[in-house]
């Protein structure tokens, strides 16, 4: 092969390597719904994963091993890359981001139709009967939903909260379709945790309680931190 050739065939190569990297580029965005968002996301859990799942407590219903946390700045492309991963556990809460996560997570599910593939869970750190239903329909709203999977009593410390008349307004709240599980968080140590799931035990509030994510009891979810300013 002559010089020329050989150059010839060089850059035609390199064009040819610039124009796939050009299109994979392209692919690459329009499939985060960064090229077209709407048909994009419309897409979304289309080629989900093979995500683990587990039986979530005393629910009796299945959700994916990891789930979705949403105390940060969420966008439609990350939830959507989420999904299409199995992670279809949606970690909401009222305080998260001043009420943007679900208001993203919202704008998500109307975009995709996805609500039922969803699992949604929110929380209240409203701890009075009044307060904690005040905060859900303000939740509701966000999200653009009508039920809520499981609503957390959020942070709690002190397990006489868990009230007689909480667990009134917990009922009533199913009875009216908007929630279908209650239970609740708290952040502190592992031994305040059991403490407090033992309150809830005594009180018998958590009529359905959530099995514990660290200590395998029931009606308590630790977290590390708080990620939200405590209202009572």
């Amino acid at each position: 092969m002559t010089p020329h050739a050989r150059k010839d065939v060089m850059a035609r190569d390199r064009q040819i390597d610039r124009r796939t990297l050009f299109k994979g580029t392209l692919a690459g965005a329009g499939a985060l719904g960064l090229g077209a968002p709407g048909r994009a996301l419309a897409q979304a859990g289309s080629a989900a994963s093979e995500m683990p799942t587990a039986v979530f407590g005393r629910t009796g219903e299945r959700i994916p091993k990891l789930v979705f946390g949403t105390s940060f700045p969420l966008t439609l492309p990350l939830l959507k890359r989420a999904v299409d991963l199995g992670v279809t556990y949606f970690d909401l809460a009222d305080c998260y981001v001043g009420g943007r996560s679900e208001r993203v997570a919202g704008d998500f599910l109307q975009r995709t139709g996805l609500r039922k593939r969803i699992w949604i869970t929110t929380k209240s750190d409203a701890h009075d009967p009044d307060g904690f239903e005040r905060t859900l329909q303000g939740s509701l709203g966000r999200i653009q939903v009508d039920q809520v999977d499981l609503l957390f009593l959020h942070n709690l410390e002190d397990g006489a909260y868990l009230s007689p008349a909480l667990k009134s307004r917990v009922e009533k709240l199913k009875r009216d379709g908007k929630i279908r599980f209650f239970g609740f968080s708290t952040h502190a140590s592992t031994r305040g945790c059991v403490r407090v799931r033992d309150a809830a035990a005594r009180r018998a509030a958590c009529a359905n309680a959530i099995a514990s994510r660290v200590t395998g009891g029931p009606g308590c979810c630790c977290a590390s931190r708080s990620h939200c300013g405590r209202r009572s």
